[in-house]
C-alpha cells in the first residue's frame, strides 16, 4: 500500500476507485487489482483494491477490473478562448499575426466563456484535468474551467509593444487577476507576458519580478516564431533567451512555449536554468516548423512539457499529443526510440506538473495528491490486447476510452458523459459565440 489503508478510516473517505491496471505515473510500475481511495479532493489510500475495500467497506465504490485508472494529463500550453479559429488555419504559416490577431480585437469576455467552455469539455472528455491557458479575458476563462471541473493554470495575456490588446493596463490587470486567485484551490494563476518582442523591458522586469514576489511561474512564448527573433535582433541585437536571461529573469519557474527557434547557445542557458521548462507542442511544430528538438533537450536533463497550443491544432487532447511527440521525434532524429512512449508519458503528466510548479499536487498517484484520476475502458478493440498498458495511454488509447475523470475528487466526466453541462449545449454556445465574432469582422 501507498499508506496505512485504515489512517483514514471510512468515516474519512468519500469513495473508492478500482482498477484491474493502476498506472502511478512518475516512473512508478503499474499495479494490478488496484485502486485509490480518496477523501476531501486528495488521495489517502493508493495500492490493492482488497485492501481498501476492507479498509473502506461502507463508500462507494467506481471503477472494476475491466477498467485502467491513471493521472490526469496536463496541457502546459493552450489557448481555449480561440477554438473560434478551428479549421481555419491549415494553409497559414503566420496564423498569429495573420489570421488570429485581425480577430482577436473583436473578442468580449462574453465571447471568451463561451469559447473556453467547448475547449474544456473537450479537454475532459479526452483525460485532460489540467490546462494552463494563455488568453486575454482569464476571469471568463475561470469560470469556464470551474464550472465545468477543469483545473486551471490561468493567466491573463500581457502585451505592451503590438498586438490586439496592446494597453497601457494590461500589466496591472493581469496582475490583479493573479492576486484575487491566489488561494484558490483549482485556478493556479500564472503571470502571462506575450513574448519578449510584444511586451517591453520595462513590463517584464516588472511581471517577472511580481511572479518571484508572489510565487507563481511565468507563462510565455519563447523563441516562437522568425519574427520574434528578428524583431529581437533589430531591438537589443540578441535572441530572446539571452536578452531574458541577461536581463535576470531566467532564475524562477518559467513555462517556456515553444522554444522552436532557440539557437544551441541559447539551450545551453535554459538547461543552467533549472527552472525554465520547454513546451513542445508537437502538431503545431509539425505543421509550422521548425520541431522542438525534446528528446534532446530531456537527454541533458531539461524538463519538457506538452501542450497542444491551438489552431493549426484543431484537437486539445494532449494524449494525442504525446503520441504525435513519439513519431515526430523519431522522424527529426531518425531513431524511433528517440522519445519511447513512457517518457511521452511524462512529459504530458509530471512534466506539465513539474512545469507548473505543481508537482507536489498533481501528476502521478500517490497518497497525499490531488485526486485528479481518469479511468479507461479496457475492453475496446483498440485497447485489446492490452500489452504494455502505460505504452498504450499514449499509443492506442483515446477519447473513446475515456469513462470518467475527476477533479479535485469531484467527478467531472461518468460514462463518457460530461457532468458539469450538457455537451450538446456547449457545443451550440460555442457555435454562437464563433457566429457573433466573425460577424463583426465585416
Amino acid at each position: 500500500m501507498g499508506n496505512d489503508p485504515g489512517a483514514a478510516g471510512s468515516a474519512g473517505v468519500d469513495f473508492v476507485v478500482e482498477a484491474g491496471v493502476l498506472v502511478p505515473g512518475a516512473g512508478s510500475p503499474p499495479m494490478t487489482a488496484a485502486g485509490v481511495a480518496v477523501a476531501g479532493g486528495r488521495l489517502v489510500g493508493v495500492g490493492p483494491i482488497g485492501e481498501l475495500r476492507r479498509t473502506h467497506p461502507h463508500v462507494p465504490v467506481h471503477g472494476g477490473p475491466e477498467f485502467l485508472l491513471s493521472p490526469g494529463a496536463v496541457n502546459t500550453h493552450t489557448h481555449l478562448g480561440l477554438v473560434w479559429a478551428r479549421g481555419l488555419a491549415h494553409d497559414d504559416r503566420h496564423p498569429v499575426y495573420e489570421l488570429f490577431w485581425p480577430v482577436e480585437g473583436n473578442l468580449t469576455p462574453e465571447l471568451v466563456g463561451a469559447l473556453a467552455r467547448v475547449a474544456v469539455a473537450e479537454s475532459l472528455l479526452s483525460g485532460v484535468t489540467t490546462i494552463a491557458d494563455h488568453y486575454f479575458f482569464a476571469d471568463a476563462t475561470a469560470s469556464a474551467c470551474r464550472e465545468l471541473g477543469a483545473r486551471g493554470a490561468l493567466g491573463q495575456t500581457v502585451m505592451t509593444e503590438y498586438g490586439p490588446w496592446a494597453s497601457p493596463t494590461a500589466v496591472s490587470d493581469s496582475l490583479d487577476f493573479v492576486r484575487r486567485h491566489l488561494e484558490d484551490d483549482t485556478i493556479h494563476p500564472v503571470v502571462a507576458p506575450h513574448a519578449p518582442d510584444t511586451v517591453g523591458e520595462e513590463a517584464l522586469v516588472e511581471l517577472f519580478g511580481a511572479a518571484r514576489q508572489l510565487g507563481v511561474p511565468v507563462h510565455l512564448h519563447l523563441a516562437q516564431s522568425q519574427r520574434e527573433i528578428d524583431t529581437m535582433a533589430d531591438r537589443c541585437g540578441k535572441g530572446p533567451v539571452r536578452y531574458l536571461d541577461d536581463l535576470g529573469l531566467l532564475d524562477q519557474k518559467v513555462v517556456a512555449a515553444h522554444c522552436m527557434f532557440a539557437t544551441a547557445p541559447e539551450f545551453d542557458i535554459i538547461a543552467e536554468r533549472s527552472g525554465v521548462s520547454p513546451v513542445y507542442c508537437p502538431t503545431v511544430h509539425a505543421l509550422l516548423s521548425p520541431v522542438l528538438p525534446a528528446a534532446e533537450l530531456r537527454g541533458r536533463g531539461i524538463n519538457v512539457a506538452l501542450g497542444s497550443d491551438a489552431t493549426p491544432n484543431d484537437r486539445y487532447d494532449v494524449w494525442t499529443e504525446a503520441r504525435t511527440a513519439v513519431t515526430n521525434q523519431a522522424v527529426l532524429t531518425g531513431d524511433p526510440g528517440a522519445l519511447p512512449p513512457l517518457e511521452a508519458l511524462a512529459m504530458a503528466t509530471t512534466g506539465g506538473a513539474t512545469a507548473l510548479g505543481l508537482d507536489s499536487e498533481i501528476g502521478r498517484l500517490a497518497p497525499g495528491m490531488r485526486a485528479d484520476l481518469v479511468l479507461w475502458r479496457t475492453d475496446t478493440a483498440r485497447m485489446s490486447p492490452l500489452g504494455d498498458p502505460e505504452a498504450l495511454l499514449v499509443t492506442a488509447a483515446g477519447a473513446r476510452e475515456v469513462h470518467s475523470v475527476w477533479v479535485e475528487g469531484r467527478r467531472v466526466v461518468g460514462d463518457g458523459v460530461l457532468l458539469g453541462a450538457e455537451e450538446a449545449e456547449v457545443a451550440a454556445s460555442g457555435r454562437a459565440a464563433v457566429a457573433e465574432l466573425l460577424s463583426g469582422l465585416g
